[in-house]
């Protein structure tokens, strides 16, 4: 035998052909409807034939970046239950498999040399796109957008190999503590609900029907209406329009428009004490929470972020500081609009096991005082100095404002409230934030998980 495979002509390897563009020929050209502009944001709105907007803000912040995202309303929840996995990573899937003729790798190969990447993504309530290029290479980057909506690809070997890669990387972790606390804390915060959160497993991933999860992606993004996009850097728009018509203008469109769906996935809401008892090494970590529904407003979310950084603040200086009790952790806190309007706030502090009711007991105390005298003026003045001087950079930004027109449209608000945001700023009072802290955080009323040693 092995002197037969001695005498088997060995051949050369051959390098697959990969074509030098992404498309030989562009798409037919669509049309740009209307045109409006803004001159206090500096931007231009175009409405295209197909039900396509798209934003436009050009800037001379850097002089070689142009940064493109997009969504609209749909997303996994459109789907049943039994479709979940499929839509969970329909999106990462094509990213995985690539688009048109190109694999990934192929994709790199006709890309040498330009600086230009796309992405899509498909969450629980939207699907969208973003990415980046150059000055010079953005009708690069519209062509991937273009064939990420039109063309993706199947490759069943990359399907599998993506498959094996996951199963492989979660072997180990469902044995880890973190996981397991992980694990047990979103069974208890959403019960059994079918959308309920969940960590992966090596048995998700076969369950992921590579024809069913490409039948998803075709449908969220095979109908381009109601999609906004928006572009921002270093743009001509004598260069863009031609192109906008060209690559947005002809996507496909059916006419029918698309929304969200509320699943009724709802966190659990306190009193819940829970311990998780798992691993030997003396290690702790302390997680508390604060969810219910509310009205979203602009306003209400702002006065939230402000009373999360007073927070942070006072964890730093008594839990960190004063007490030596933990190596990291903080607060975070959101209001949200969609599916449905609620806030969420959470405390996460990793610790020894001999701190953990010590510690609990002083963040309570802490979020106590706040409640009832409001932070005091110099710790609400450095948080608006820090949001100052982060503004300041932040209007210099291309992806701020990115991410800024995107989120307008999608909470139905006014753009050019970030025009006033310094004059909002100064006028938050610390009884701003002492209201807030009131009508959210129940004392007597969160959820609390506690992950221990077992010995």
């Amino acid at each position: 035998m092995t002197e037969d495979a001695l005498k088997q002509e060995v051949k050369p390897f051959e390098e697959k052909a990969v074509a030098a563009d992404l498309m030989e020929t562009p798409p037919a050209r669509g049309k740009i409807t209307s045109e409006k502009e803004n001159d206090k944001l500096g931007i231009t709105e175009l409405s295209l034939a197909n039900g396509v907007r798209v934003i436009v803000k050009p800037t001379d912040f850097k002089n070689d970046q142009v940064i493109l995202t997009a969504s609209r309303f749909g997303g996994q929840y459109s789907y049943d239950a039994s479709d979940r996995l499929n839509a969970e990573y329909a999106a990462t899937l094509v990213s995985q498999m690539g688009i048109g003729d190109f694999s990934p790798i192929d994709i790199r190969k006709v890309l040498a040399g330009k600086n230009a990447s796309v992405s899509p993504r498909l969450g629980t309530v939207s699907e969208g796109i973003s990415g980046q290029s150059s000055a010079t290479d953005v009708e690069t980057m519209l062509q991937l957008v273009h064939l990420y909506f039109t063309q993706p690809r199947k490759d069943p070997e990359l399907y599998n190999s993506f498959i094996s890669k996951q199963q492989a990387m979660y072997q180990n972790m469902t044995a880890d503590p973190q996981y397991i606390f992980q694990d047990s804390m979103l069974t208890t915060l959403y019960k059994n609900h079918p959308w309920a959160p969940k960590l992966p497993t090596p048995e998700t991933f076969p369950k992921i029907s590579l024809d069913r999860a490409m039948e998803i992606y075709g449908e969220r993004f095979g109908n381009a209406r109601d999609f906004t996009f928006v572009l921002v850097g270093k743009i001509d728009m004598n260069t863009l329009k031609p192109l906008v018509e060209t690559y947005l203008g002809s996507l496909p469109s059916t006419g029918q428009g698309s929304s969200f769906k509320d699943v009724g996935l709802r966190p659990a809401e306190g009193p819940i004490r829970k311990e998780i008892k798992k691993g030997s090494e003396p290690k702790s970590l302390i997680r508390m929470f604060w969810n219910g529904e509310a009205k979203y407003s602009q306003e209400e979310h702002f006065k939230i972020q402000a009373l999360v950084e007073i927070i942070n603040i006072k964890i730093i200086e008594t839990l960190r500081e004063d007490l030596s009790g933990i190596y990291g952790g903080g607060m975070y806190g959101t209001l949200n609009k969609f599916p449905y309007g609620n806030y969420s706030f959470g405390v996460t502090l990793p610790c020894g096991p001999e701190n953990v009711e010590k510690l609990i007991a002083a963040a309570l105390q802490e979020i106590e005082k706040v409640k009832s005298n409001g932070p005091t003026e110099a710790d609400l003045n450095k948080v608006k100095e820090t949001w100052k001087q982060q503004y300041l950079v932040n209007v210099k930004d291309n992806s701020f404002w990115a991410r800024h027109l995107l989120q307008s449209e999608e909470l139905g608000s006014d753009p050019e409230r970030v025009l006033s945001y310094e004059k909002r700023l100064e006028a938050l009072s610390p009884e701003d934030v002492q209201e807030i802290a009131k009508k959210y955080l129940d004392t007597n009323n969160y959820v609390q998980f506690v992950l221990n040693p077992e010995n």
